[in-house]
C-alpha cells in the first residue's frame, strides 16, 4: 500500500518530468511504476516487498535495460518522507539522459 501511495505522491510531484499511472505498460510485458517516455527512464518505487524480491528485481532491471530503458529505483520510504529528494532524483536522471548538466 506505501509503494502504490508513494507512486502516485512522486508522479503527481514529478508532473511533466514522468508521467504517473498506477502502473504503466513498457514494452510486450513489463509494467512500471513511473515512465519518462521521451528519455525511457522507468521509475520504481519499492516498499518493503521489495526486500524479498532482490533477484527477480534485477531480472526485471535487466530485461528493461535490455529493452533499451534506463531503471531508478527510489524507496517508498523515501517518496513519502522527503518528496523534494525523490523527485530532484528523478528529475536529475531525465537532465542526465537528455545530455545536460
Amino acid at each position: 500500500m506505501l509503494r502504490a501511495q508513494a507512486s502516485t505522491h512522486l508522479g503527481e510531484a514529478a508532473g511533466a518530468q514522468a508521467r504517473s499511472a498506477e502502473h504503466l505498460r513498457v514494452g510486450a510485458s513489463l509494467i512500471a511504476d513511473l515512465l519518462a517516455p521521451e528519455v525511457r527512464l522507468v521509475v520504481e518505487v519499492d516498499g518493503g516487498y521489495h526486500a524479498t524480491r532482490q533477484r527477480a528485481d534485477a531480472r526485471r532491471d535487466r530485461a528493461l535495460e535490455r529493452a533499451g530503458y534506463r531503471v531508478l529505483r527510489l524507496e517508498a520510504e523515501l517518496v513519502m518522507s522527503d518528496l523534494a529528494e525523490a523527485v530532484g532524483r528523478v528529475r536529475a536522471a531525465v537532465e542526465e539522459l537528455r545530455g545536460g548538466p
